[in-house]
């Protein structure tokens, strides 16, 4: 694929302040692959593959994996879903590297017990892996630490 007018951020000669452009152009070249299917008990399994070839931006994964094991329950009012997503290890501006990282999240999820209510709970970061992001430009720092593991509750209302 060919990506015209990527953003970049440069310094204004004029202030020295970070502003962002449309610079350059560039060809990116991947492999991609996904899987999908439901069997008839409820469980369904998602999965997916995406590498890049050639050369890889500052910031960038050459690999990404992600899955996903969902099972319904209770003539599907309740599911529950266990999801992994693998980074392979992305250059910093720096020039040290953020190590490969996975995180995995666990979501349950109640629908139809009542109308227009749906009630989802969820632990992002399951096993409370030491997650970062390769920081950019505006940044003083070489990478962003990503939180630990949380807790949420979401309640959905549909009105008619």
């Amino acid at each position: 694929n060919r990506i015209t007018d990527l953003v970049t951020t440069i310094t204004d000669p004029r202030d020295g302040l970070l502003v962002n452009v449309n610079s350059v152009s560039q060809i990116g070249r991947g492999v991609e692959a996904e899987i999908e299917g439901r069997t008839g008990f409820g469980l369904e399994v998602f999965g997916a593959a995406t590498t890049q070839l050639g050369e890889i931006g500052v910031g960038a994964p050459r690999t990404q994996l992600k899955g996903r094991l969902a099972q319904s329950f209770l003539d599907s009012r309740a599911i529950t879903a266990l999801e992994a997503i693998y980074v392979s290890g992305r250059q910093t501006l720096l020039g040290t590297t953020v190590p490969a990282q996975t995180l995995t999240n666990l979501v349950l999820t109640a629908q139809n017990f009542w109308p227009g209510v749906r009630l989802t709970a969820a632990a992002l970061n399951l096993f409370d892996a030491q997650l970062a992001d390769p920081a950019g430009p505006e940044h003083r720092q070489d990478r962003i630490p990503q939180p630990g593991r949380q807790f949420w509750l979401k309640l959905d209302l549909a009105f008619p």
